[in-house]
């Protein structure tokens, strides 16, 4: 797999990957994603050099050691546009994720008909406009779980299709990073205080 990494570098660098035969596609050398040095400064995936990652068939996208996404100076970050169009994606999962940074997943994932779980059971801190725009014909996403999630920044969820619904502790229900107001959601429904 070869990946135009995010600090931009002037060849694209191989990318240590795994396929099982259930077509879970894991990449596992990205502990972080650093701020972009040049003009185009979003990650972008090549399969084989089939092309990015909607012309793909596997079924999950794992990043196993990815532990932080840095503040970034732009309104793009690095998973933008990443996952448009994937039909057959049904999960994701970011097993050791702790840290987004300001628009660390914008624009991240959108007509994905098959895709039904997003898995972040460390994330603990959230900045500005995270996951702006996310979550458009994603049909079969209905919920998204933040078990550790203990800090939100304005707006983090800022124009998310409404059909998704957004699950944190118990005991973050009345808090003011918590409200549909703060975190730019326009419908309060899609705030659940279950864990």
């Amino acid at each position: 797999v070869y990946a135009e990494e995010w600090e931009l570098l002037e060849d694209p660098l191989l990318v240590p990957v795994y396929v099982d035969s259930n077509g879970k596609l894991t990449l596992e050398k990205q502990t972080e994603l650093r701020a972009a040095t040049k003009a185009r400064d979003y990650l972008h995936f090549h399969i084989d050099g089939v092309g990015l990652l909607n012309n793909t068939t596997f079924e999950s996208l794992v990043f196993p050691n990815l532990e932080s996404v840095p503040t970034v100076p732009r309104s793009n970050g690095p998973f933008y546009f990443s996952l448009h169009g994937c039909s057959h994606i049904k999960n994701l999962y970011f097993p050791q994720l702790k840290k987004l940074g300001n628009y660390g997943m914008r624009h991240f994932v959108q007509s994905c008909p098959n895709l039904s779980k997003m898995e972040f059971p460390k994330l603990e801190s959230i900045e500005t406009y995270v996951f702006e725009s996310n979550f458009y014909k994603c049909p079969n996403l209905k919920d998204i779980y933040f078990p550790s999630l203990i800090s939100a920044g304005q707006n983090a969820f800022s124009d998310c299709a409404t059909g998704t619904k957004f699950h944190f502790r118990k005991s973050l229900e009345g808090n003011s990073q918590f409200t549909a107001g703060y975190l730019g959601l326009s419908n309060a429904n899609q705030i659940v205080f279950d864990i």
